[in-house]
């Protein structure tokens, strides 16, 4: 009984170990839309709130390969606000991939990090978006710059999949597009 334990607990602290040396940082994060404005009629479905273009890279510092099931994965973007943790689901990344890049296939329902090399997700979101204290605001203007300043610090992407659950560490560069959005002007942009 003691032999069985003492190589359960070997492997878990192996485990713990090998995931411990995985980095997932988000690279740059590309913010806009943080002040939309419109003379058009509300429209419920329609995305209202600061968009989000986050490109995140999960460093393999470990000596083995990592595998990451990417169909299989939950991706989602953490954020506080006002003292209240918020949780934006975005599901498999695979959709992101497939729209975004176009070289990913059916056949790739994983991937290979092998050691010392890094694998990097993209996607865009509008992360506010349904929130209660986004869905208050009226328009013709929709100012949230005062969530984004206090969102902005804590936000973090969260990847899981079967093998892995990782939250990003730190946000390298953040650039500001298109402060005040136009909807009017930029339909479809």
């Amino acid at each position: 009984m003691k032999k069985t334990f003492f190589i359960i607990f070997f492997i878990c602290i192996h485990v713990s170990s090998i995931f411990s040396q995985l980095e997932f940082k988000i690279y740059e994060l590309r913010i806009s839309r943080i002040i939309v404005m419109t003379d058009t009629v509300y429209v419920e479905s329609m995305p209202f709130g600061p968009r989000i273009e986050v490109s995140c890279k999960i460093n393999n510092n470990t000596d083995l390969p990592i595998i990451l099931n990417l169909y299989d994965c939950e991706v989602s973007v953490l954020f506080n606000y006002q003292n209240e943790k918020f949780e934006y689901l975005i599901g498999s990344i695979m959709d992101y991939y497939s729209w975004r890049d176009n070289k990913w296939g059916n056949e790739d329902k994983s991937i290979m990090v092998l050691p010392d090399k890094n694998y990097e997700l993209f996607f865009t979101i509008s992360y506010l978006e349904g929130a209660d204290f986004v869905k208050t605001k009226r328009l013709p203007i929709i100012d949230c710059t005062r969530e984004v300043i206090e969102t902005l610090p804590t936000l973090r992407v969260r990847y899981k999949d079967t093998n892995i659950d990782i939250i990003t560490s730190e946000i390298k560069n953040i650039i500001i597009d298109n402060f005040i959005y136009n909807l009017d002007k930029n339909q479809g942009k």
